[in-house]
């Protein structure tokens, strides 16, 4: 049986990222005023640290001004892509982005229009509550 999932953007509640990869949900995050995203190592930097060896240690982050959400790539090796379109790294005349309720941050290597195999995802939502008893998404 199919199921659907009802939600209302005007509901403004907690920000959230929801990493995903191949295998599935990793986890989901409640965002803070700061975040600094990389790469989960011994000499990680980052306070949201995803398990991925194409994440860099200091990879993205996420700032919030006039509850604005506004994610900006740090000199990543790989870049970020967001919604699959745009794409951000330390080379880019684009410094930070504006994020919306269901974009998706695409941490990963990008060659000839084709993802890594190995690349992580995060859906940024101000609608949805982490505190739900999710049932596992494959991709």
């Amino acid at each position: 049986m199919a199921k659907t999932l009802l939600y209302t953007s005007e509901f403004k509640g907690d920000a959230t990222l929801t990493f995903i990869n191949k295998s599935g949900i990793i986890f989901s995050r409640k965002i803070d005023k700061n975040e600094l995203i990389g790469r989960k190592s011994e000499s990680g930097r980052g306070t949201i640290q995803i398990p991925s060896a194409i994440v860099s240690r200091s990879h993205g982050e996420i700032s919030v001004i006039n509850d604005n959400y506004y994610y900006r790539d740090v000199q990543s090796l790989n870049g970020t892509y967001i919604n699959g379109t745009t794409f951000l790294n330390k080379d880019s005349a684009i410094q930070a982005t504006t994020l919306n309720d269901g974009d998706i941050i695409g941490f990963d290597l990008q060659k000839d229009g084709v993802h890594h195999p190995d690349r992580t995802i995060a859906i940024f939502s101000r609608t949805l509550d982490i505190n739900v008893d999710w049932e596992r998404i494959p991709l």
